[in-house]
């Protein structure tokens, strides 16, 4: 998948954050601060870095504060059921966005700009970023052959498992209409299960799904001390010691 502008990228933004606790109790996740800008608004210098402008961003917790902030520069979409259903059910009411080349994040993933080349540069038509480094801590694991995942979910455990899947996926035009109907066919209701499920049904059918394996600074904020660690590293970015 090159990095040109017929690519879409597809941001999941509608969770709540609970084990962030006060600090999200009244805004989204992707509006934490990160040394000059916010979870989303690195995310959105990074795409369009590599000429990726074309922005769908599912929201639903707190929506408002985002749309304030981003109306006009990227389409949002409208997630109604974000307490009760899992983030599949994000890519489901965005079903109609899911065509021709597609880069799916979770908004709460800080990465720097080596992991998105290597996932444009991803050449299969399914592909997951995965994490060595964190796959005994892994909410979601893979296990590999080589570089074809075998397998992907909560249910692999970490002594089988070749990484942590990040939260950050490519789906080549060839293989969207493929990957629209594993989406649209996942329970939305099994919360714990995330929309890697997609994927874990692609891998059931037959279908072929890589992997692609990113060893750099790369932080899912899904707990008070992960958010920490990511600010220390994004501050130190900017060159600013004093916000570690």
């Amino acid at each position: 998948m090159a990095a040109t502008p017929g690519v879409r990228a597809i941001i999941l933004a509608a969770g709540v954050g609970r084990r962030l606790g006060a600090l999200t109790v009244n805004r989204p996740k992707c509006l934490l601060p990160l040394a000059t800008e916010s979870l989303l608004e690195r995310q959105l210098r990074l795409l369009s870095a590599v000429d990726i402008s074309d922005v769908v961003v599912v929201v639903g917790f707190q929506q408002d504060h985002i749309a304030s902030r981003f109306a006009g520069r990227v389409t949002l979409c409208r997630n109604p059921d974000y307490l009760t259903m899992g983030s599949v059910h994000s890519l489901q009411v965005a079903a109609e966005f899911l065509s021709g080349n597609v880069v799916i994040l979770n908004s709460d993933l800080v990465f720097g700009r080596p992991m998105l080349d290597g996932l444009l540069a991803a050449n299969g038509a399914f592909t997951l970023v995965l994490h060595p480094g964190q796959r005994h801590t892994a909410g979601v694991g893979a296990r590999v052959s080589g570089d074809q995942v075998l397998d992907v979910g909560r249910h692999v455990r970490p002594s089988i498992s070749a990484g942590a899947f990040s939260g950050a996926a490519p789906v080549r035009s060839d293989g969207i209409q493929d990957f629209r109907k594993a989406v649209v066919h996942s329970d939305p209701y099994l919360k714990a299960a995330g929309w890697s499920m997609a994927f874990a049904s692609l891998i059931r059918d037959g279908h072929r799904v890589d992997a692609c394996r990113y060893a750099g600074p790369a932080f899912d904020v899904n707990s008070v001390t992960a958010y920490r660690a990511a600010k220390a590293w994004a501050a130190s970015e900017f060159g600013d010691p004093a916000a570690h």
